[in-house]
């Protein structure tokens, strides 16, 4: 299993969605065998196997799930200890990237400690990846929320392959995290949480069959990570229901698109591409950054830069928006008015960084997804 060029989506919740927990958790104690001795992998088996923690290049590792580990009282709680299993959602049959969506619950960490995901394959001593959580909770939380994280890797066996996850917990935030590590107890954590060897499974999962079904249904419906919305729908308080597993949102929604075909478009330098500026209004609580994702055809989504929606809001007003939505022109004759799929990506918190075109919305795990009819451009000089 190797590591894409994608890397993480991770989404560290609100206190709104604190509703979704899970059951009990892991600790770092500092008993059991110290040093050195032997190799991190077979100490992660042993760990796992027991359900003690032991010490390894001076850092604690001990299992999900297990609250009475450390001194401290810290854990971290998960899923995994009724769970062998873990969905790795594919696009397509034979496609290598999949995504994979686990959540997990901070317990007596202050705000401001800051997680990391390790992962590998099970009983390796390959290098593991690491997917970085972006920056920690404010000083203003009295502790860390539930953290959803969103993980796309590459799963080169289209059987499944069984993976080892690990959580580190750091004091302070991580400057320069590397993409890869020989060994976790390098990077300075305070501890490392150890969940239980699990089976990634892929399953396919049809974007395009959910896009026409929540246009035609006027309803969400859900692909992979990923729940598909029609745009001009009232959702009534707590109908909007996301895929990623979070409650729905207490409020009264609704995205309202605020153009209509066509669309101007304005060229680029070079003429492979245009710009059209779209305008889309947001009632209620959907999330506070919003992106356009643009296709002609089949080809790839384009992403344009995401627009930022400021934190004091009334959610019972309507707020007007403006983006810009970035189309691929390469081979296509603009001649004629342009037909584009155009999508809305939501997030409740800043996105990474995401290349500029990805091949499914998956990838870019956002939150929702909101569905325009497809659009007419006029493309212009």
């Amino acid at each position: 299993m190797t590591r894409p060029g994608i890397g993480t989506r991770p989404i560290r919740l609100l206190a709104l969605l604190l509703a979704l927990t899970t059951s009990a958790c892991a600790g770092g104690t500092g008993t059991g065998s110290s040093g050195l001795i032997g190799t991190e992998g077979a100490l992660v088996a042993r760990v796992v196997e027991s359900g003690e923690c032991e010490e390894f290049g001076g850092v604690d590792y001990c299992p999900a799930d297990a609250p009475e580990a450390l001194p401290s009282g810290k854990y971290i709680s998960t899923p995994f200890d009724e769970q062998t299993s873990i969905g790795c959602f594919r696009s397509e049959s034979g496609s290598a990237l999949c995504v994979f969506v686990f959540s997990f619950e901070p317990q007596g960490f202050a705000a401001n400690e800051e997680f990391v995901v390790a992962l590998r394959d099970s009983d390796s001593e390959e290098p593991w990846d690491l997917f970085s959580l972006r920056e920690p909770l404010t000083e203003e939380e009295e502790e860390a929320d539930l953290i959803v994280t969103s993980i796309v890797i590459d799963l080169a066996d289209e059987a499944g392959e069984q993976i080892q996850l690990g959580i580190l917990a750091f004091p302070e935030p991580v400057d320069d995290l590397p993409l890869t590590t020989a060994s976790l107890a390098e990077l300075g954590a305070e501890a490392v949480f150890l969940a239980p060897p699990l089976d990634a499974i892929p399953e396919l999962t049809d974007e395009d069959g959910a896009i026409a079904e929540a246009r035609a249904s006027q309803s969400c419906v859900t692909a992979g990570v990923v729940a598909f919305c029609p745009v001009d729908v009232t959702f009534e308080a707590g109908k909007l229901e996301p895929a990623l597993g979070p409650p729905p949102f207490p409020a009264t929604t609704r995205l309202e698109l605020g153009v209509t075909s066509p669309v101007l478009c304005t060229l680029e330098v070079g003429g492979s591409r245009c710009t059209a500026e779209i305008e889309f209004t947001v009632l209620g609580e959907i999330g506070i950054y919003y992106r356009m994702a643009t296709r002609v055809g089949n080809s790839d989504w384009r992403l344009g830069e995401e627009v930022e929606e400021p934190l004091e809001i009334d959610i019972e007003v309507p707020r007007p928006f403006t983006a810009t939505a970035t189309v691929e022109l390469i081979g296509v004759d603009t001649s004629a008015p342009v037909e584009i799929d155009l999508a809305i990506l939501v997030d409740p918190l800043d996105p990474i960084d995401l290349p500029s075109s990805l091949p499914t919305l998956n990838e870019a795990v956002p939150v929702y997804t909101f569905l325009p009819g497809p659009l007419l451009l006029d493309v212009v000089p």
